[in-house]
């Protein structure tokens, strides 16, 4: 029971900081950087990838609440490993963004939103580890 209100806090707090990430980077989606095509090529697949993630997530996170045996089976260590890697690389893509710093404010926003979901991308890795490791405890 601890272990699946663990997993539970766990998967909450990634969907937090996914969707935080993802409303920042929504909300200054339209300043003059991304806007002019400056930054685009890094905002963009931000955009478009988060959202599923977010999505799939939330799912999983229903999932697990409602099936007390969810949350470190296969399903979801495969889930974690890829949303963990997809989050990961996206994010590290928007912390680019302050290396191409256009001289707009809103740029500091999307350097947080990297790091609000490379810290998703990372406690989706642990997730996966922690199942993997109890999935092989029973083999």
């Amino acid at each position: 029971m601890v272990r699946h209100t663990l997993v539970i806090i766990l998967f909450a707090i990634t969907f937090i900081f996914e969707f935080l990430g993802l409303a920042l980077t929504y909300w200054y989606r339209k300043s003059f950087c991304v806007q002019g095509r400056e930054i685009e090529w890094i905002v963009m697949p931000f955009m478009l990838l988060v959202p599923s993630c977010v999505i799939m997530n939330l799912s999983l996170l229903i999932i697990v609440i409602l099936f007390e045996d969810m949350g470190l089976d296969p399903v979801s260590i495969v889930h974690n490993l890829i949303m963990g890697t997809i989050e990961g690389i996206t994010g590290i893509i928007m912390l680019i963004a302050i290396v191409f710093n256009c001289g707009n404010s809103a740029i500091i926003v999307y350097v947080i939103s990297g790091i609000f979901v490379i810290i998703a991308a990372i406690l989706h890795l642990i997730l996966s580890s922690r199942g993997i490791k109890d999935f092989l405890s029973y083999i």
